[in-house]
C-alpha cells in the first residue's frame, strides 16, 4: 500500500469522486489506512463518505469498497449492495489505483460482482461436470456430447406424451391432467469426426423423480445408424412416420399412442420430404380410436444397462409372411402369447416411393446421385429393445442390402418397427 503525505490537489483531483457516496466494509486496514484517513481522501477529491458504525443509505450509496475475506464472508453490508444492481461493489484496489493515478478508474476490472459470477460459473461447471459423468453409464455424458441441430435448424429434443392411466398403486401418485412423456433426443458429439447417440427418458408424470432412460447403443456411432433409431422409436410409439408428422398425429389418449406436436409459430420443425408437407388447407389427419387400440411395444430399459443389448431374448413375438403376399406387401404380425390380438398393419407402398435414380441422404438432408457399385456391402440390423411397461421386443438379426431395399421390418408385441435403410 502507498503511504500518503499532505500536498495540494489538483482542480481535477478535487472533483475526482464529486458523483460518487462511497461506503467500505473491511475485515482489516492496511497499513497507514483507518477510517479517518479515507474520509479526508474521499471528502477532499469531491466525494461523500459513510462512515463507519454509521447508517447507510442504500438509495444514495453508489460504491461500496470491500476486501476479499469480507467479500466471502458475505455480510450484512455485502449482500444489501449485491442486491441493489446500481451499487458497484469494488475492490479496494479500484479506490487506492484512482487516487494514485489522478482518475477514475474502469469499475468492471475491480467489479466483485464479477468475481462472485466466476465463482458461481465454476459451481455450475462442477456440477454439469459430476451430473454428466453421473449419466454417463445409464443414458449420454452431456461432458462430451450436445444436442444436434439438423440444417433447418431444428433442435432434435422434442417431447411426445398422452394422458396417464389409472392406477391402484399408493405409491404412484398420479394428478388429474398428468401425461406420461417420452423425451427423444440426439446427440452430437463435440469432437470430430461427429458421432451420435439416441437417448428416450421416460417419465410417467411430471412428478417422476426417477425417470427411466434408454439407449439402444453401446456407443456412438453413425448419423444414419442412430437416426433409424429414433425414426423407429418415434414411429412405434406415436403411429406416424416421422417424416408424416405433419400430415397426422394421435389423440394421446391414456393407453393409446403417444402425441408429438408439431412447433407453431414459425419455428422450425426439422426436414420433411416435398410430398409429406401439407397443401394450403389440408387438415392435420386424426388416428382413430380403433387405431389406437393396440399400441406398440414399449421400452425394455434394462437392456441400456446390459453389456450387449443384443444378448437380450425376445419376449415370445414373430413375424410371419403370408405365402401369398398382395402388391401392397402385407405384414401380418401373430403373436404367440395372445393370439386373440392379432391384426394386419398394411405398409403403404407410396410411403417406400424414392425418387429414382437419387438416394435422399439422412445426415444433411442433400441428394446426390446414386453410385453403380457391383459389390455393395451388407447392413446388420441390430436389436432393439423397447418398453414402457407394456412388454419387451427384439429384431431378429438380419443382413439386409443397404441399397437394394428401402425398408426392413422388425417387430415386436402388437406392432411393428420400420427402419429405413438408405
Amino acid at each position: 500500500m502507498v503511504r500518503y503525505i499532505n500536498r495540494a490537489l489538483t482542480k481535477r483531483e478535487q472533483s475526482l469522486f464529486h458523483r460518487f457516496t462511497i461506503a467500505v466494509a473491511l475485515s482489516h486496514y492496511p497499513t497507514h489506512w483507518n477510517d479517518g484517513k479515507i474520509h479526508q481522501w474521499i471528502t477532499l477529491r469531491g466525494g461523500k463518505y459513510v462512515r463507519e458504525n454509521k447508517e447507510i443509505d442504500w438509495k444514495l450509496l453508489t460504491h461500496l469498497v470491500v476486501d476479499e475475506k469480507e467479500f466471502k464472508k458475505m455480510g450484512p453490508e455485502v449482500k444489501k449492495a449485491l442486491s441493489h444492481n446500481r451499487i458497484h461493489v469494488v475492490a479496494l484496489e479500484w479506490l487506492e489505483f484512482s487516487m494514485i493515478q489522478k482518475k477514475v478508474l474502469p469499475v468492471s476490472e475491480y467489479s466483485m460482482r464479477t468475481v462472485l459470477k466466476e465463482e458461481r460459473e465454476k459451481e455450475r461447471r462442477l456440477k454439469e461436470v459430476a451430473k454428466g459423468s453421473e449419466l454417463a453409464e445409464r443414458a449420454v455424458n452431456t461432458n462430451f456430447f450436445h444436442v444436434y441441430y439438423d440444417q433447418t435448424h431444428f433442435r432434435y429434443e422434442l417431447e411426445i406424451t398422452r394422458e396417464c392411466e389409472a392406477t391402484d398403486d399408493e405409491n404412484e401418485q398420479i394428478v388429474a391432467g398428468d401425461r406420461e412423456k417420452y423425451t427423444l433426443t440426439i446427440y452430437e458429439s463435440h469432437a470430430l469426426p461427429n458421432l451420435y447417440f439416441f437417448l428416450a427418458k421416460f417419465s410417467k408424470s411430471k412428478h417422476d423423480a426417477q425417470p427411466k432412460y434408454y439407449r439402444p447403443s453401446e456407443s456412438p456411432g453413425l448419423f444414419w445408424q442412430e437416426f433409424s433409431l429414433f425414426e423407429s422409436f418415434f414411429q412405434i410409439k406415436t403411429g406416424v412416420p416421422w417424416n408424416h408428422r405433419l400430415l397426422s398425429k394421435s389423440t394421446g389418449s391414456a393407453g393409446g399412442y403417444f402425441q408429438y406436436l408439431v412447433p407453431t409459430g414459425g419455428k422450425p420443425v426439422g426436414w420433411v420430404p416435398t410430398e409429406c408437407i401439407p397443401k394450403e388447407g389440408q387438415e392435420v389427419k386424426i388416428l382413430k380410436e380403433e387405431d389406437e387400440d393396440t399400441v406398440m411395444a414399449g421400452c425394455d430399459f434394462q437392456a441400456v444397462e446390459t453389456q450387449n443389448p443384443q444378448n437380450v431374448t425376445a419376449m415370445g413375438n414373430t413375424v410371419e409372411k403370408t405365402e401369398n403376399q398382395n402388391a401392397k406387401d402385407d405384414t401380418v404380425m401373430t403373436g404367440t402369447d395372445n393370439k386373440t390380438n392379432q391384426h394386419d398393419i398394411v405398409h403403404n407402398k407410396q410411403e417406400r416411393t424414392k425418387t429414382p435414380g437419387t438416394v435422399q441422404l439422412i445426415n444433411g438432408f442433400k441428394k446426390q446421385e446414386e453410385k453403380k457399385k457391383k459389390h455393395l456391402a451388407t447392413a446388420q440390423i441390430d436389436t432393439l429393445m423397447i418398453d414402457d411397461g407394456g412388454g419387451s421386443l427384439k429384431s431378429d438379426q438380419q443382413n439386409v442390402h443397404p441399397q437394394k431395399l428401402d425398408t426392413a421390418n422388425t417387430t415386436g408385441q402388437n406392432g411393428v418397427v420400420t427402419i429405413l435403410i438408405e
